[in-house]
């Protein structure tokens, strides 16, 4: 299960609030990496974490509506500032790759075993 806590910002990007590898300067690409790459696996389960909200969700599609619905006010003032934020010391643990979409922005993910098969 993730959590988030709100003690570290890095550079205004925003991480995976699952396995917090990969990060974008887009809250969007954030949510479409959640829905692509983990919210299929069976134990998929991630805390909301926005606000210190711990609501827990086990279905990606609960989980966009609720934040959509519930921290819609939050979208507009900061929401991908409060979302996309780790530990250091969970930060430190990370090797990252960078990887420039066609956007220009680097995109920052670690690959494991799970997501080379």
């Amino acid at each position: 299960m993730s959590s988030i806590s709100p003690s570290r910002r890095t550079r205004s990007r925003f991480f995976c609030p699952v396995c917090y590898t990969f990060s974008s300067i887009h809250f969007t690409k954030v949510m479409k990496h959640v829905h692509h790459v983990h919210s299929f696996h069976s134990n998929f389960s991630v805390v909301c974490g926005i606000s210190g909200c711990r609501r827990i969700y086990i279905n990606f599609l609960s989980y966009k509506k609720h934040i959509y619905r519930s921290h819609r006010h939050e979208c507009h003032f900061g929401l991908e500032r409060q979302i996309a934020t780790m530990q250091s010391d969970e930060f430190a643990m990370l090797q990252p790759l960078e990887d420039s979409d066609e956007e220009g922005d680097l995109d920052t993910i670690t690959a494991t075993a799970e997501q080379q098969q």
